[in-house]
């Protein structure tokens, strides 16, 4: 999912296309697929010591989907511009 990720947030990267991704699935089932992981996560640290898979990983997903849904709803980057200052 992470490499389809990538590939959806370059073909994003030209504005004519933002449209085309934005009305297939890929935002719904990248969300569930993100809210699954951490929830495991969630669920595995309360359990046990230590989880099964690395919290690196799972962040480093996370901030890929927030990246994609940058690329689609901020395309030009506004809000990381302001907060820039």
């Amino acid at each position: 999912m992470a490499a389809i990720l990538k590939c959806l947030v370059i073909i994003c990267r030209n504005y004519d296309n933002v449209l085309l991704v934005a009305s297939c699935d890929f935002v719904k089932q990248a969300i569930t697929i993100a809210q699954a992981v951490l929830s495991k996560l969630y669920n595995q640290t309360e359990q046990s010591s230590e989880p099964d898979f690395t919290a690196e990983k799972v962040v480093d997903f996370v901030k890929l989907v927030l990246h994609f849904l940058e690329c689609l709803y901020d395309h030009y980057l506004v809000w990381r511009k302001r907060l820039k200052g």
